[in-house]
């Protein structure tokens, strides 16, 4: 695996080995080693969230989880509410904002190939930058 620098290949090792469970699943590898960008790194390692949803931190969210019962067990149920606009098109965080287009597209990519989100991607757009 290349990394672009010993900080990136940190932040994956950190990634994979103390927050997801990269280390039999293809997808959470994949989406570990774009999250480790340095420049992504950085604005998304704060997020709560990040061990449930490692992708919730690019949209401006609110944690909804709660507990429930199961005969007699807690069971605790992630869930999140993305703020949307008119349209209903989920609304991009602070941290998400701020980078630059290339992080932008790669995350896209990463995404993508991590679950095949709904949003369009176009992989011309990455091409090109």
């Amino acid at each position: 695996m290349y990394f672009i620098n010993n900080s990136h290949e940190k932040n994956f090792n950190h990634l994979t080995q103390m927050v997801f469970r990269a280390s039999n699943d293809v997808e959470y590898q994949v989406l570990s080693y774009v999250l480790a960008l340095p420049e992504v790194y950085n604005r998304c390692i704060e997020d709560p969230l990040l061990h449930e949803s490692p992708y919730a931190w690019i949209y401006d969210y609110k944690d909804v989880s709660y507990t429930e019962k199961d005969g007699d067990e807690l069971i605790e149920v992630f869930d999140i509410e993305y703020k949307t606009d008119k349209k209903g098109v989920p609304v991009y965080s602070d941290a998400y904002s701020v980078l630059p287009t290339s992080y932008k597209i790669i995350l896209d990519v990463g995404i993508n190939l991590f679950n095949n989100r709904e949003q369009d991607f176009t992989v011309m757009d990455g091409l090109g930058t």
